[in-house]
């Protein structure tokens, strides 16, 4: 069994003494309370996400940057009536997407984030060069 170590004593008996839902139900808040000095503290139980990485041209691992996400999103609707939010939501559909999976090609990122764009702005197949 593991025991919550209290940060002020480092005894390993802490009780808890209650529970919330935070971080709009993706983490679970913990009020805690040492049995020896006393002392009360929180601590947040989440789930560990599994590291999402891309398989580059050459052969290369990096991990996954939802910025770099963003902005190929943003080079792809330039010029066109598309707000910051429907690209931030593109953007999570294909991250989610994505995450089903550990690893990733480049060109697979691509043509999700095509298909993405072109739910938005119908015109962008182009633009990207995959279909």
């Amino acid at each position: 069994m593991l025991f919550v170590h209290c940060p002020s004593c480092a005894f390993d008996d802490t009780k808890v003494i209650d529970s919330r839902m935070s971080e709009e139900g993706s983490a679970i808040r913990r009020r805690r309370n040492c049995s020896q000095c006393g002392y009360r503290f929180t601590t947040y139980e989440r789930l560990e996400e599994q590291p999402l990485f891309v398989l580059k041209r050459g052969g290369s691992k990096q991990p996954f940057d939802r910025a770099k996400l963003m902005s190929g999103i943003q080079a792809a609707v330039k010029g066109r009536p598309v707000d910051d939010l429907a690209i931030m939501e593109m953007a999570e559909r294909i991250e989610d997407k994505l995450r089903r999976q550990s690893i990733c090609t480049h060109l697979q990122n691509a043509c999700r984030q095509l298909r993405q764009s072109r739910e938005v702005v119908p015109t962008q197949s182009v633009q990207l060069g995959c279909w």
